[in-house]
């Protein structure tokens, strides 16, 4: 492929994705072409809204290659309305990050040739939500346990003294 055919190649995803992502594209520089995608976890009844950033930078032959690409964690405190958190709420740490990106990876390449971005965007989500799930249960898990200790240990208190 020439050069041109790459640059063909990307600027038609690039039209793809910011139809698909009208407030979550960003365009963060040209040459080369370098964007975010904001994937933003929030329709779960379970967990706690969550906000990652992909970004992608294309690669002189992407998609014959993979992206560089990064994913970012957006923290609570730089949304206004942020609700504090509760004793069952989980949050990312940097371990899922790291693994995160290695599914992305994963995805990507198994698309080698394709445009790949937007696959890379629905698995993240997709993989964010069920270790936020995972997570979320394994907290409740938790404090319902605390919970039955504390009651046991307060009738225990009462046991033979009538």
């Amino acid at each position: 492929m020439t050069d041109e055919h790459y640059k063909e190649e990307q600027q038609n995803e690039i039209d793809i994705l910011q139809s698909i992502y009208p407030t979550e594209f960003e365009e963060i520089a040209t040459d080369p072409y370098k964007y975010s995608i904001r994937i933003q976890i929030e329709d779960e009844e379970e967990i706690r809204p969550c906000v990652v950033s992909l970004v992608i930078e294309y690669t002189p032959t992407y998609p014959d290659e993979l992206p560089e690409f990064d994913l970012l964690l957006e923290e609570d405190d730089e949304e206004e309305d942020a609700k504090p958190l509760t004793e069952t709420d989980a949050t990312l740490s940097d371990v899922d990050i790291e693994d995160m990106k290695a599914k992305a990876r994963e995805i990507a390449e198994e698309s080698i040739g394709m445009a790949m971005v937007f696959g890379m965007a629905s698995t993240l989500k997709e993989v964010c939500a069920e270790r936020l799930r995972e997570k979320t249960e394994a907290l409740k898990r938790i404090r319902e346990q605390r919970i039955k200790r504390e009651i046991e240990a307060e009738q225990a208190k009462f046991v033979g003294t009538l």
